[in-house]
């Protein structure tokens, strides 16, 4: 049973168009091209099941995050961006970021004894719209981190007792010093099974002092996909570039909207 799904559930709202976002590094690309495939792993949140994660919309992960600043390729962020209709086959769909969770980031907005499955969302393409909808109203200002004012009422559900929603409602609105950002209210969607490639990537976002023109196009080939590029310095840190992708993907989601 989930709190927050059982809230959300009569929203109507129209099909989400934002697609599912991976992000990784330049080395494990090199993996990927071999095997044509994003592989599942063993995952510690969630007691060694093997998982594969992506967000819905934003690139929220932030790839080496414990490296401060190098000059090596391989540690350089890369992000796929993946049709949305992937949405249907995923095993497990959460309203934040549950590696954040286990590490204790959301300690502040979500009280220490709360049961993490009451915030699932329906494996379903239409339950992250519905979370949109209700707590963002729209799915850009979902993709600027935008949270509505007037839809939910916080009071009324302070007085209702429904403790999840609100923890919700707390974790989306919260601004402090802390160090929570944007990607622990994104929307996380795991799969428990390899995903191909083949027909589903729609354009990769690579750094582009450390790929040749003619391996560009390989990778466009390979992937069917379209190659976006990013600048970066010769020495930096992985997580300060995710900013740049970040801006990258929402134009790519912009320039492709319907």
């Amino acid at each position: 049973m989930s709190d927050l799904m059982d809230y959300i559930r009569e929203f109507s709202c129209d099909r989400g168009e934002l697609p599912l976002v991976h992000t990784t590094d330049k080395f494990t690309l090199q993996l990927i091209r071999d095997s044509k495939r994003l592989e599942t792993k063993e995952d510690s949140v969630y007691n060694g099941e093997k998982l594969l994660y992506m967000f819905y919309g934003r690139p929220s992960f932030r790839v080496n995050s414990n490296i401060n600043h190098t000059s090596a390729s391989f540690f350089a962020p890369v992000c796929l961006i993946f049709d949305r209709d992937l949405l249907g086959s995923a095993y497990r769909i959460m309203p934040f970021d549950t590696g954040a969770h286990h590490d204790g980031m959301l300690k502040e907005t979500i009280h220490k004894s709360m049961d993490r499955s009451r915030f699932a969302l329906d494996v379903d393409p239409d339950s992250p719209m519905k979370l949109i909808k209700c707590f963002y109203g729209d799915e850009m200002s979902y993709l600027d981190n935008r949270p509505s004012h007037g839809v939910v009422d916080l009071d009324e559900l302070q007085k209702s007792q429904k403790h999840y929603v609100e923890a919700y409602y707390h974790l989306v609105h919260h601004r402090s010093n802390s160090a929570l950002d944007e990607r622990v209210n994104a929307v996380e969607v795991q799969f428990d099974k390899d995903i191909d490639i083949a027909g589903q990537l729609r354009a990769v976002i690579l750094p582009s002092r450390f790929f040749t023109a003619e391996v560009i196009t390989n990778i466009e080939n390979e992937f069917a996909a379209t190659a976006i590029m990013y600048d970066m310095p010769a020495t930096y840190k992985p997580s300060e570039l995710m900013n740049t992708i970040y801006e990258k993907v929402k134009n790519f989601i912009v320039s492709n909207r319907v």
